[in-house]
């Protein structure tokens, strides 16, 4: 299996001049577990291009910038402006590959290649005999892969955070860009604790309390992992709507909704073999307890920090508000007195008048 890639970006461009002028594009790309750079050339585009077209045999969807942005073929090579365009263009053409609908472009070889990732073993060989064999954990290493889970369920609660701060700020590539790392992350977790379940069964290495002390950790992650996955499929912006509306008669399903953001529990799903948490807090033990409330207190965090967005937002429209009806009443305090003012006038020139009219 290759290396998943999250993102990609090209930031920045370096000027070159050995052996001959030319520049250089920086690629920075990130997977679950680590981020990379890569420095290609336009021409290196091209060949991947090509390469994608050969290996694949159709036109790749994706197009790249072009070469010379002249009508005449001149360099653009002194064109700030141009340059610009062409490394927002090849960002744009490597996005497009990463986040295409069809996954054929970005599991070929050509791409794998470009980005230097690592290839799948080749068939028959000994590296995919051993690729393919099941992991067998001992007991510490059950333990260390299980923290390494933990650590990556919080990265994947981090860009929920992210998703959900961006959708508030009104960042919607901010909050895609959050939702898609999360998604790849998720799918990396669910393979690796498939592995971490199946350790857990072959262990025979450890006594029997240790064993239901595991088995119940384990659980309480599958449950967090659950609680992630629901969070990363589900619409913060509805939600967000449906809070910002708590101050008008909610309907049923508004209600509902408002409940589930609030600390309401979801329905029982299960995606993980057969090892399920304890449901009579009775029976667990210290450790699984202190797991299960640490998992009710971060899905009160997410609800928490999600309410406290749109209270913020509540406040800064209240507080626009206030000044903007503050403004209305001076101006209207300025008309009064030019009103009155008027009045004086009219009254003094009536008298005025009057005393003329009288000889």
């Amino acid at each position: 299996m290759t290396e998943p890639v999250t993102s990609v970006q090209v930031p920045s461009l370096t000027h070159e001049t050995a052996p001959h002028p030319h520049i250089t594009y920086t690629i920075q790309l990130k997977g679950p577990f680590r981020s990379w750079t890569v420095h290609k050339r336009y021409s290196e585009f091209t060949a991947l291009h090509k390469d994608l077209q050969n290996e694949l045999g159709s036109e790749p969807t994706m197009q790249l910038p072009p070469k010379h942005f002249s009508l005449f073929g001149h360099s653009t090579l002194t064109d700030p402006v141009k340059i610009e365009e062409r490394r927002r263009g090849l960002e744009s053409y490597l996005r497009g590959i990463l986040y295409s609908g069809d996954t054929k472009w970005r599991r070929s070889h050509a791409w794998l290649k470009f980005l230097g990732i690592a290839e799948p073993p080749l068939k028959g060989s000994g590296s995919e005999k051993a690729a393919l064999s099941p992991q067998v954990f001992t007991p510490a290493a059950w333990m260390t892969e299980f923290q390494a889970l933990k650590a990556l369920t919080r990265d994947l609660r981090a860009h929920i955070t992210t998703r959900d701060r961006c959708n508030a700020a009104g960042d919607v590539q901010g909050a895609q860009s959050a939702a898609v790392a999360g998604k790849q992350g998720l799918r990396a977790l669910e393979g690796r604790l498939a592995g971490l379940e199946k350790g857990l069964g072959d262990d025979r290495q450890v006594a029997k309390g240790e064993l239901m002390r595991r088995q119940d950790l384990f659980g309480a992650l599958v449950g967090e992992v659950e609680g992630v996955a629901k969070a990363l499929s589900s619409s913060m912006l509805s939600a967000s709507s449906s809070l910002a509306a708590s101050s008008v008669t909610l309907t049923p399903q508004q209600s509902s909704e408002r409940k589930a953001l609030l600390g309401g529990s979801p329905a029982p799903s299960r995606r993980f073999g057969t090892a399920t948490p304890p449901a009579n807090p009775s029976s667990m033990e210290p450790q699984g307890l202190l797991q299960q409330q640490q998992l009710m207190m971060a899905t009160q965090d997410d609800a928490l920090t999600t309410l406290s967005s749109i209270i913020r937002r509540q406040k800064e429209i209240g507080v626009a508000i206030g000044q903007e009806l503050d403004l209305q009443n001076g101006l209207l305090g300025e008309v009064d007195s030019q009103v009155d003012r008027v009045q004086g006038r009219l009254a003094g020139t009536s008298k005025k008048l009057d005393k003329v009219l009288r000889g």
